[in-house]
């Protein structure tokens, strides 16, 4: 790839999108997907999905085709079932939905990276 305001040339690089990481939220903020005893979560970016604004329900619509862009269409959930890979078993899909909000829910954390830069950041304090 050629970068023109540089000129540089760079190699291609890409990244996969499907593939779900394992992982605790707790432990690693890129996980998407953890299951323990009696639970499953999964993390999914919502434009993955093809959601344009997911507080209001609206997906991009397959009008591409008919007028040469991506308009929204209205959505009310989506249709989600959980498989292993190596599985033949036929997937149960069940509806999920939920209200729209004005605003989403959060919870605020401190990563475990904070202790670790916390105490870094105070010896070189003390070493200066």
């Amino acid at each position: 790839m050629l970068l023109p305001h540089t000129g540089e040339t760079t190699e291609f690089m890409k990244f996969e999108t499907g593939k779900l990481h394992y992982g605790s939220i707790l432990e690693d903020s890129l996980s998407d997907v953890c299951a323990g005893p009696g639970f499953t979560e999964i993390r999914l970016p919502w434009q993955l999905i093809g959601f344009m604004d997911p507080s209001s329900g609206q997906v991009m619509g397959n009008l591409i085709h008919q007028s040469g862009d991506i308009r929204p269409a209205a959505a009310d959930g989506v249709y989600l079932g959980i498989a292993r890979a190596d599985s033949t078993e036929t997937v149960n899909m069940e509806r999920y939905s939920w209200d729209h909000w004005e605003l989403p829910v959060y919870h605020e954390r401190l990563k475990a990276s904070y202790a670790i830069l916390k105490d870094y950041f105070a010896q070189g304090e003390q070493g200066r």
